[in-house]
């Protein structure tokens, strides 16, 4: 049973990681979006918020205040809570530019964070098994 729950913590942090890809591809999708919609029509802010709202990523989030609920480290949430703040206070062309930085910044972090977790998915289980066998060899 120890083993078990050990191999289980490691599988959980391992998914854990697996979330925070997940989350980042979301962020690159919004910013995708919001190039899109600012240069096909660009709308208004509260129109970009509505169409991004119904889109079935983002259905049941607050898209204001996506950041609080992230999986990612606070410099990478301040760089969402930024790109948020910022639509609707520029022209369209700087509006794209940044969406486009912003994009291209998380595309960057979805690499970094999916080479890492190519890298540690099966160091987070085996260290999980491990440390359950340690711990059951030592109550032995």
């Amino acid at each position: 049973m120890i083993i078990t729950f050990s191999t289980l913590i490691g599988i959980l942090t391992a998914n854990y990681k697996k979330s925070q890809i997940n989350f980042i591809d979301n962020m690159i999708f919004l910013g995708e979006k919001v190039i899109l919609l600012l240069s096909s029509t660009a709308p208004e802010t509260n129109v970009i918020f509505k169409k991004l709202q119904a889109d079935d990523r983002f259905k049941n989030t607050d898209l204001l205040n996506l950041y609080k609920n992230s999986p990612l480290p606070k410099k990478d949430n301040l760089a969402i809570k930024e790109f948020l703040d910022l639509i609707g206070k520029y022209d369209t062309e700087t509006q794209i530019k940044y969406a486009q930085e912003f994009t291209g910044n998380f595309k960057t972090l979805k690499k970094q964070y999916q080479d890492y977790y190519n890298s540690h998915f099966k160091l987070y289980v085996i260290s999980g098994l491990s440390v359950g066998i340690v711990i059951c060899l030592m109550l032995i």
